[in-house]
């Protein structure tokens, strides 16, 4: 089950390697004034407070998947870490909620072990399959063997992430959901529901492919580089509707221009905005909700180049917690499960820091790899550094060496995946 920020976007940023690194000033909350055009929506079962956590894991204890040398391996508590395959050609890995299958891509064919090494079973050959030859996408559905893939004509072909699967583990026939409306998917927190996300829309689809849902609409966001935006989908915990974030459609034409932190529900009746906002150029980060949707993260830059961090929620309240005077770069990563704190990089995106309201500066850890870093629980994370997966805590980041000589071109969050 997928637990790591959707990376596809912040991958494709190349970073501004500029100045000297600065010391931030944090602990020095500023009110900004109240957004005039504000929309205060009283949704029924919805507060600015309301937890969208995933549902409670079933695996007992932390178990982690991953790649090394292009074999896949389980570690888990009791009896550390174990090679299960064999072939040397696996690339990225999914682990189901309960820790029990492990899906892995094996060029353009998806397919799945069990945890304790048994059962390597070819589950789908996308081309032959699906008529398409490059797999895009692909996740266990939450509490289920069930897994959802994607495909596309071509590597970059992003307009044509269009069409949905779904395949059980542990009797696989793969079954086609949609050729058309589908998109990069999010699962509501019960798994009955995707969020699939577009260049121009976020359709919503029941699990079994019926009552696919436009449920908003907005004009292809200018980016100014060679990547595109795709909206960051957080659900609320009764998988009714779900927070998102868009951008101004082009900043760089327009610096004034704002982005709209919205509430959208499921069935797509009701879109409220809950805050707006003057972000900086999506090239330097992409505001970051968090995964309890009461607020965001993001990053505004004045006419001296200095960029600061900002914390929004859903009363308009705006706060600054940091700010960079002479950083060229920040990068706003991952919220912390519990919502009270964020990772993110200024210049050296092996230098991981800490930040969130109220709270002191705090380096995380020094000399990770780059967009290797992942939260297991609101004070532990995973991450690789110098060819070794590591198990770290806020304060500790050498908690437990999960698994060491990983090949470099393995080491982001691609490669591995946990259940607990």
């Amino acid at each position: 089950m997928n637990k790591k920020l959707f990376l596809l976007p912040i991958l494709a940023l190349t970073l501004a390697c500029l100045g000297t690194p600065s010391t931030p000033i944090f602990n020095a909350p500023s009110e900004t004034s109240i957004l005039p055009t504000q929309i205060v929506a009283t949704l029924p079962g919805v507060s600015a407070e309301a937890s969208v956590s995933a549902p409670a894991p079933q695996a007992s204890g932390l178990k982690i998947a991953f790649v090394k040398n292009g074999n896949v391996w389980m570690w888990s508590q009791p009896t550390g870490a174990r090679p299960l395959t064999a072939e040397g050609d696996a690339s990225e890995v999914h682990l189901s909620s309960d820790g029990a299958v492990i899906a892995y891509q094996r060029g353009q064919t998806l397919w799945a072990v069990n945890a304790d090494g048994s059962a390597q079973r070819l589950l789908v050959d996308v081309p032959s399959s699906t008529g398409h030859p490059l797999l895009a996408q692909f996740d266990f559905q939450p509490n289920s063997h069930t897994i959802f893939f994607s495909t596309r004509e071509r590597p970059t072909d992003y307009y044509g992430v269009k069409d949905l699967f779904r395949i059980d583990a542990n009797a696989p026939a793969p079954q086609s959901l949609l050729t058309d409306g589908g998109g990069y998917f999010t699962f509501s927190p019960d798994g009955n529901l995707l969020a699939l996300t577009q260049l121009d829309r976020i359709n919503v689809v029941h699990a079994d492919g019926s009552a696919l849902n436009p449920a908003l609409t907005f004009t292809q966001i200018n980016t100014g580089a060679d990547w595109f935006y795709f909206p960051q989908i957080v659900w609320l915990a009764d998988s009714t509707g779900f927070y998102t974030v868009i951008p101004a459609r082009d900043i760089i034409a327009n610096p004034a221009e704002k982005a709209r932190f919205l509430y959208v529900s499921a069935d797509g009746s009701i879109t409220a905005q809950l805050a707006e906002f003057v972000a900086a150029d999506l090239r330097i980060t992409k505001p970051l909700i968090a995964p309890n949707g009461s607020k965001l993260t993001y990053v505004s830059q004045d006419a001296g180049g200095v960029l600061s961090i900002h914390v929004i929620d859903a009363s308009t309240a705006d706060a600054v917690v940091a700010a960079f005077p002479n950083a060229g770069s920040l990068t706003l990563w991952a919220w912390s499960p519990d919502s009270t704190r964020f990772a993110f990089w200024t210049r050296d995106t092996a230098d991981i820091q800490l930040g969130g309201m109220n709270l002191p500066a705090l380096t995380l850890v020094e000399g990770s790899a780059a967009y290797s870093l992942a939260w297991v629980t609101a004070d532990t994370f995973l991450y690789y550094k110098n060819g070794e997966l590591k198990l770290g805590q806020v304060g500790n980041p050498d908690l437990a060496l999960i698994a060491s000589e990983v090949s470099p071109s393995e080491q982001d969050a691609r490669y591995y995946d946990f259940a607990q």
